[in-house]
């Protein structure tokens, strides 16, 4: 008796295990049943994986463009050149230009939640020192400034959790600091990302019209008058000027004594045409 009782409820427990599955609510569309890896932030290309290079600051900016520069010869992503230094490179590092910071930007194509780990690291000594912050569009959540020694602080996971909408950015930003000395201003970001996000997916479009504080004009984002200019070309010589933008007789440091000089006393005006 115990025998037939037994293979039935048997037969009946292997049905459930089989059933109960497929009778779990489905996830809505887009919903992501685990949190995705965004740490992967390096590319060749403007918005893949959400991911986009910038120079200016969270509140202005302008896309960088690949290719070289003229301090360095390997491929990366490149800033103005008359500001020496200033790109995301090869190694993953970030240097800012002496006057403008570089970035970069992770547009979140659904609404959802960011979890940032890890660590910031200052791998070069010397110089006078660096800013670095990681921000929800134009606000810091984590924010430091570096001083002239090899250093590397902890995120304390003071970035968990942290709700976005659909169309939010998140910056890995630096820049020179007050005395626009970008000397040793390397930056590594060296961060595990996370996002857990819900609903329909921007399309790339989307994504890109996202970026709200985009500029196409160097006046903007350095904050002088300069002519406009397209992503796609770096800031080519004017009258008296070497293609990074300042007189080869004064060099780099002279340009930026210039510029200061001239805005305490009034408005620039610096005209850089394309070259014909």
């Amino acid at each position: 008796m115990k025998k037939a009782i037994a293979i039935p409820m048997l037969a009946f427990m292997a049905l459930l295990c089989f059933l109960l599955p497929a009778i779990r609510p489905a996830a809505a569309a887009g919903e992501t049943a685990e949190a995705e890896d965004c740490s992967e932030f390096y590319s060749t290309e403007q918005g893949k994986n959400n991911w986009f290079y910038l120079f200016g600051s969270p509140h202005k900016y302008a896309l960088m463009t690949w290719g070289e520069s003229p301090e360095h010869a390997v491929p990366h992503w490149c800033g103005p050149f008359s500001e020496s230094w200033c790109g995301v490179f090869e190694d993953k590092h970030f240097n800012s230009g002496p006057r403008i910071g570089s970035m970069a930007c992770w547009v979140a194509d659904r609404d959802g939640t960011v979890t940032l780990t890890g660590n910031v690291n200052r791998p070069w000594q010397g110089g006078d020192g660096l800013y670095a912050g990681i921000y929800k569009n134009e606000e810091p959540l984590w924010e430091y400034h570096f001083g002239a020694d090899i250093e590397t602080q902890l995120l304390e996971d003071k970035i968990e959790n942290v709700p976005v909408k659909q169309g939010d950015c998140i910056f890995y930003y630096t820049e020179s600091g007050g005395r626009y000395n970008n000397g040793y201003d390397a930056v590594l970001f060296n961060v595990t990302f996370s996002f857990k996000g819900s609903g329909e997916k921007l399309d790339a479009d989307a994504v890109r019209a996202s970026l709200v504080n985009l500029t196409d004009s160097l006046t903007e984002v350095m904050g002088v008058t300069h002519a406009e200019h397209t992503p796609e070309q770096h800031f080519t010589a004017g009258e008296g000027e070497t293609e990074g933008g300042c007189a080869s007789s004064v060099g780099l440091g002279g340009c930026i004594a210039g510029l200061a000089a001239a805005s305490a006393a009034s408005a620039v005006l610096i005209k850089r045409r394309k070259k014909q």
